[in-house]
């Protein structure tokens, strides 16, 4: 079955009764979502979730890989670390600590 929205036109209409609570709750999402209710549930049908998909260019592509290497490194960097000098915690929470910069950055672009 081809669940493609582009495919046929919308000729079904689906009526459902909220709680007032829940229908505070749909506007919000679909606002915060930057979407209209109804697409909203349409997206939540199609992709499991209300979540548009995210759309990347090819700099924010280079981005994303640049900053999952830099994390990779960074996790090396401390696996090494700690294994070569064991005890050292100092050093060893430095390090965690970068990554974890590094690692909500890369969040809060993903987030974008």
């Amino acid at each position: 079955m081809d669940l493609n929205p582009n495919a046929y036109g919308k000729d079904r209409i689906l009526s459902i009764r909220l709680l007032q609570p829940e229908a505070e709750i749909l506007t919000s999402k679909a606002k915060e979502a930057k979407m209209s209710r109804a697409k909203f549930l349409r997206n939540a049908i199609h992709y499991g979730g209300a979540y548009e998909r995210a759309k990347f260019t090819r700099e924010d592509q280079s981005s994303l890989v640049r900053a999952l290497c830099a994390i990779g490194n960074n996790l090396s960097q401390i696996d090494i670390y700690y294994r070569a000098n064991g005890n050292d915690e100092h050093t060893y929470l430095s390090l965690s600590d970068n990554y974890d910069a590094l690692f909500k950055d890369f969040s809060l672009f993903i987030e974008q």
